[in-house]
């Protein structure tokens, strides 16, 4: 998210994440795909095409969009979906 410009910095104060976002950056949805019951993997081809948000993976090489992974030719599983 970092990357994307949604935040300018985080922070790990006993085990809680604390997160800053940009002023102009606001994140209206967050969505869980994969839970631990029911997992959700895409192969790099196969990655839903998505206009207004963005798609989070955890792939072999870290975490990354799903824009990222298929830059990188790499599949994976499909965290959540941000917008």
């Amino acid at each position: 998210m970092f990357r994307l410009g949604y935040i300018n910095g985080f922070t790990i104060y006993k085990k809680i994440i604390v997160v800053w976002l940009k002023k102009n950056q606001r994140i209206q949805k967050i969505q869980n795909i994969s839970l631990p019951a029911n997992r959700v993997y895409f192969p790099y081809k196969k990655f839903p095409y998505i206009t207004n948000g963005v798609l989070i993976v955890s792939t072999i090489k870290g975490i990354m969009t799903s824009l990222e992974a298929s830059r990188y030719r790499i599949g994976g599983e499909v965290l959540f979906y941000l917008k």
